[in-house]
């Protein structure tokens, strides 16, 4: 007898499986099919005695990689074009130890890669149509290629406040997307 928890069938959903199920499921056409308790249990057990491959990445040496392709990229494209000199601009406000930590590492990744940078620190407590207005600066300055908003703004900026300003930054130059 089943339990008062369990009915007869249930509705499984496919995304709770490896993708080479969902990819080969020859008998299951639909995205949500029926079946009994006890075949929903069969299935959970083989599928989880698949063996799961994985490997193990050098995420510096990805990181590296990544930064020497980027460098190769500006110095072709200013081979062709001397005047480009890409431009990476945070705004910033406060001085929180957290974001300028994380500000100094974007500022030596750029400077590795040929991006020249520029630090726009505001007061702590500046407001936030203070800051969407430096943000519209930046959006209408043709020496910035890319502008970072370093979050949190603080702890007087909530999270409307904070999606204003990073909603302010022109998509072309939206550096977090």
């Amino acid at each position: 007898m089943l339990s008062s928890s369990l009915k007869r069938t249930q509705v499984i959903d496919h995304r709770l499986f490896p993708p080479n199920f969902r990819r080969d499921r020859e008998n299951l056409d639909a995205p949500g099919i029926t079946v009994t308790p006890m075949r929903a249990a069969r299935l959970a057990l083989q599928f989880r005695a698949m063996p799961i491959s994985a490997r193990i990445i050098d995420g510096k040496a990805l990181a590296n990689s990544i930064r020497a392709d980027v460098a190769a990229k500006i110095k072709a494209t200013q081979a062709l074009n001397p005047t480009f000199h890409p431009q990476l601009a945070i705004v910033q406000a406060g001085e929180r130890p957290d974001s300028s930590t994380y500000v100094r590492m974007k500022a030596k990744a750029a400077q590795e890669v040929g991006i020249e940078f520029r630090h726009l620190q505001l007061p702590a407590d500046a407001a936030v149509d203070q800051i969407v207005q430096v943000v519209k600066q930046l959006n209408g300055d043709e020496q910035v290629n890319g502008i970072l908003v370093q979050l949190p703004l603080g702890d007087h900026i909530g999270a409307d406040g904070e999606r204003l300003v990073t909603e302010s930054v022109s998509p072309e130059k939206d550096v977090d997307g």
